[in-house]
């Protein structure tokens, strides 16, 4: 009964949540962390390359994740391929690409 509810609606759902959550991000958030840090730190925007590099620990993360699912009885690559198919769908950048 686990698995069904995770296949069919929990992962459905918590897909759906990213995406509603990266959609609805608002752009003004980013003059409002500047304001917060002014003072005490720096707001940087990283390179293409350093992006890369954030992006490919995150993808060995995300591979890693989905090979301890599989270990215990769940469709881990499965579910992050539909997670990854999800995303692009959306236009949101996954580490991935």
């Amino acid at each position: 009964d686990l698995k069904t509810l995770f296949e069919e609606e929990l992962g459905p759902a918590l897909a759906q949540l990213f995406t509603d959550h990266c959609q609805n991000y608002p752009l003004e958030l980013e003059e409002i962390l500047r304001q917060e840090v002014e003072g005490r730190g720096e707001f940087i925007a990283l390179s293409e390359e350093e992006i890369a590099q954030f992006s490919a620990y995150a993808e060995d993360i995300w591979y890693t994740w989905a090979e301890k699912t599989n270990g215990k009885g769940y469709p881990g690559d499965e579910m992050l391929n539909d997670f990854i198919s999800f995303a692009k769908e959306e236009g949101i950048r996954v580490p991935t690409e």
